[in-house]
């Protein structure tokens, strides 16, 4: 996560990551709308992951709750939001779709890359985890 400063063009994901995104979900646009509609409609609190799920080389849209985490599932997170009131109630108070809508002007999209490529390294052998 990171700001994109005002002139800046928005941040889309490239490459391999890209590719894989159209492949899971037809086009970005898609996916924004399959990610955005989760996290609007997450009942309480918790939190919306983009995983890649290893043993299907597929990438999927999935929630957990409390201190839940993919990682305990055998995915490999590469992109989360959380959707705690905490992490959105003193700019927002209750309007989480405000939240989400200005989450997505943070996503660092080279981020989630070098992570998604960690986990691949991680996967090919590495065991830093």
């Amino acid at each position: 996560m990171s700001p994109r400063g005002e002139s800046e063009p928005p941040r889309l994901p490239e490459a391999t990551l890209a590719t894989e995104i159209i492949a899971n979900f037809q086009n970005f646009s898609n996916f924004q709308e399959q990610f955005t509609n989760t996290a609007k409609t997450l009942f309480g609190s918790g939190y919306v992951w983009l995983s890649r799920n290893p043993r299907e080389q597929t990438l999927i849209i999935h929630t957990t709750a409390n201190q839940d985490s993919p990682i305990s599932d055998r995915l490999r997170p590469i992109l989360v939001i959380d959707i705690w009131e905490h992490a959105y109630y003193l700019k927002h108070q209750n309007r989480r779709p405000e939240h989400i809508q200005d989450w997505w002007e943070l996503v660092d999209w080279g981020q989630v890359k070098a992570l998604s490529d960690w986990w691949a390294a991680y996967d090919a052998g590495h065991d830093e985890l």
